[in-house]
């Protein structure tokens, strides 16, 4: 096998949510495909939509982790990085200088 066509292969089980390559890539418990995540928000709608009053709404256990990492970024650094943003959005320039 080539070595472009196994790159392309990785690449591709990368980008299917659905294997366990791209699950543990982005740190989620077990994969779950497109099909199967579109069936649990349904089966979540349904299940909220028809409970009655007094009881709690459905919530599945999701792949992903509940609590995002937080990184540690220094007030320098968030100042730096603020203005490389607003130098490269689009947003951010100044159209029109005269």
């Amino acid at each position: 096998m080539p070595v472009w066509e196994a790159v392309d292969l990785c690449e591709q089980l990368l980008l299917d949510i659905g294997s366990h390559l791209s699950a543990s890539m982005a740190g989620w418990k077990y994969p779950m495909s497109r099909g199967d995540l579109n069936l649990m928000g349904l089966l979540t709608r349904v299940m909220s939509a028809t409970r009655g009053k007094d009881e709690k709404p459905f919530m599945p256990d999701w792949p992903w982790p509940d609590e995002p990492k937080a990184e540690d970024v220094t007030p320098a650094e968030r100042i730096a990085l603020k203005k490389q943003l607003r130098a490269r959005s689009a947003f951010g320039q100044k159209r029109t200088e005269t």
